[in-house]
């Protein structure tokens, strides 16, 4: 991981390989991929989208379901 937009270049040099996340092994397989999940680090259920960008580069979003759940009723 390069950059995260929560944490500090120091934190994310602590962080593991993100590269086996079911999102991210879908994106290099099919050039899109998208996983709802648990989130052990942030004990909340997430929704993860990746996707190729640039030169081998990825993007990879998160966002907690609720969330999406309080932008869906607003």
């Amino acid at each position: 991981m390069v950059a995260d937009s929560e944490l500090s270049a120091a934190e994310v040099a602590k962080l593991e390989n993100h590269a086996g996340r079911p999102e991210v092994k879908q994106a290099l397989a099919e050039g899109f991929g998208a996983s709802v999940r648990y989130s052990a680090t942030l004990r909340t259920d997430m929704m993860y989208v990746a996707a190729p960008f640039a030169r081998g580069g990825m993007v990879r979003l998160a966002l907690p379901l609720s969330e999406l759940e309080q932008a869906k009723t607003a």
